[in-house]
């Protein structure tokens, strides 16, 4: 990792970030992207693997279309009939069959 990429990740006395980089680095955690068909609109699906040492976590995350009438926004709140993203997570590598599933 380079240490610019970490000022996000200050420390405070209630963080875990510090405890849980310092694991990601001595398991050799290894983190990839094996699907990503997003489109210039933001419609498509996108896969990001975190693999280590017993198992592999695949964040499957799924981008739509909306039409502009998906949304009523008011003065104080935004009512929402449909979700323009969605994400899952899911315990393994994430496979064709697996989007499938999640897709539906």
């Amino acid at each position: 990792m380079r240490l610019r990429l970490l000022g996000p990740f200050h420390q405070c006395r209630l963080s875990f970030m510090r405890i849980l980089l310092r694991r990601l680095q001595r398991d050799r955690w290894t983190f990839d992207r094996p699907v990503f068909d997003i489109d210039e609109r933001g419609v498509g699906v996108a896969v990001y693997a975190a693999c280590g040492q017993e198992r592999t976590y695949s964040l499957v995350c799924f981008g739509h279309d909306l039409p502009p009438d998906a949304s009523l926004v008011g003065i104080a709140r935004i009512i929402v009939y449909q979700v323009s993203s969605r994400c899952g997570l899911d315990l393994g590598n994430a496979d064709g069959f697996s989007l499938r599933l999640v897709r539906c």
